[in-house]
């Protein structure tokens, strides 16, 4: 597992608003404070619009898990809270308000540690979406470009393999171009 994500948590809900800091230490604070502490350093948050509304602060920014989760796990369904995204991702969901923002960089790690696993199935096409994601300033893709390692040239093969790891009626393997495959011995799957 990589080191912790060195990054405060910023939880808001009705009944009030709590901070987690970079060890995961989490305390109860005012609106002023979550604002002021939210300008000076991107926090870890659950639905950015949301906490933004809480806040009174609707330019809210930070690092939202939502953008984060529909990155590694695209056209996936999670109940968008924070007990609903640890359920989500095998996680013990928080017991109390105060356990939710530390919740939070939980949660950010166990998104992050997708990156890690080579059987990850969005993988490809994942490194060139963060660089645009990147250009345009999101806020996870500087920590998502250093965990996904960029993919290596093609052999100038321009056929697409099937994603789903089955052989295709043409006889093909995920990964498997044309070129290669016409250069394979007879009866040899490569």
């Amino acid at each position: 597992m990589a080191a912790p994500l060195p990054l405060p948590a910023l939880h808001a809900t009705h009944a009030g608003i709590w901070l987690a800091d970079v060890t995961g230490d989490a305390r109860e604070a005012s609106r002023g404070e979550a604002i002021a502490r939210a300008a000076e350093t991107p926090h870890i948050i659950l639905n950015a619009p949301l906490v933004g509304q809480r806040l009174g602060y609707p330019d809210l920014s930070g690092l939202d898990l939502l953008e984060l989760f529909a990155f590694v796990h695209p056209a996936r369904f999670a109940v968008p809270t924070v007990a609903g995204l640890s359920r989500t991702l095998g996680l013990k969901p928080p017991t109390s308000e105060a356990d939710a923002a530390a919740a939070l960089q939980r949660i950010a790690e166990a998104l992050l540690i997708a990156f890690d696993d080579p059987d990850w199935r969005e993988r490809e096409g994942a490194w060139t979406s963060n660089a645009t994601l990147h250009r345009l300033g999101w806020g996870w893709a500087p920590l998502i470009g250093a965990r996904l390692e960029r993919p290596e040239r093609g052999n100038g093969c321009s056929s697409r393999a099937s994603s789903n790891g089955k052989r295709r009626a043409s006889g093909r393997r995920r990964g498997q171009c044309w070129c290669r495959r016409a250069t394979l011995a007879p009866g040899s799957t490569g």
